[in-house]
């Protein structure tokens, strides 16, 4: 009868297990991973801020406050702003008309009936 062998070993790196005190659980160690642990905190750069916004579907009021919140606890990467741009002027946009440098209004009774619909 064949017997099995008293050790086994492999060709790669070992797996070290190490007992935590505290919980009384077994953690393994892979030497090929490294997690990078830092007690420093993750500054978020724009194009992060950007994937994050798009991955979690957020609509533009709350993007802009999950900016404005990583701003205020100073998480954003330096020079990143968390800004919103409002639209209003896309109602009366179409009463004005833009020539070279000059920007005037074609339709002042329209405006002024927009502006008290507005108001």
């Amino acid at each position: 009868m064949l017997e099995s062998p008293d050790k086994y070993t492999l060709d790669s790196e070992p797996v070290l297990e190490e007992v935590s005190p505290e919980a009384g659980t077994s953690t393994r160690k892979d030497h090929a991973f490294s997690a990078h642990s830092s007690t420093e905190p993750h500054s978020v750069t724009k194009a992060e801020l950007n994937d994050i916004v798009q991955d979690l579907n957020l609509p533009r009021t709350k993007a802009w406050l999950l900016g404005s919140w990583l701003q205020q606890w100073n998480l954003l990467e330096k020079g990143v702003r968390a800004s919103f741009y409002r639209k209003r002027q896309l109602n009366t946009a179409k009463y004005f008309l833009m020539d070279g440098d000059l920007v005037y209004c074609n339709d002042i009774c329209g405006l002024m009936e927009e502006l008290k619909f507005q108001g």
